[in-house]
């Protein structure tokens, strides 16, 4: 963190939804990815995040897998049992890093993996890898 960001060369709007329970990593990307152009929703736990992603419809979400009420792999699979939420792209960003614990989200759903801390062109590369293959963008204008 804290390390210059690449540049956002989509600059599109899109939401993505910060999932974490520690307020200065959510307000740290709140102002990184407003900063590049993305709309962003923040939820603080496990419930929140289900909720909110049925309300917000985020085009990606950053999860954490150490949240008060559900492990973030519990979070991911309770949104994929969901058929809408299929294409939502799910990065887990965590400081958890233990073999078992990317196994596991990978197993949910999960579809990447950054481990705190993280380095924020790392983050922004990764965003915008998944961000074009989100449903939205996939279905006939």
């Amino acid at each position: 963190m804290g390390n210059k960001p690449l540049k956002n060369a989509m600059s599109n709007n899109k939401k993505i939804l910060i999932a974490d329970d520690e307020e200065l990593i959510v307000d740290y990307l709140k102002d990184l990815l407003t900063d590049l152009g993305y709309q962003t929703v923040a939820a603080t736990n496990g419930k929140e995040t289900i909720d909110t992603v049925s309300s917000e419809r985020p085009d990606l979400i950053l999860l954490d897998n150490g949240m008060p009420d559900m492990k973030g792999f519990e979070v991911c699979s309770a949104i994929r049992s969901k058929s809408e939420n299929t294409f939502i792209p799910i990065i887990m960003l965590t400081g958890d890093a233990t073999e078992d614990s990317v196994t596991n989200a990978l197993e949910k759903g999960v579809d990447d993996y950054i481990t705190k801390p993280f380095k924020d062109d790392e983050l922004i590369t990764k965003i915008n890898y998944f961000l074009p293959q989100t449903e939205k963008d996939s279905l006939p204008s």
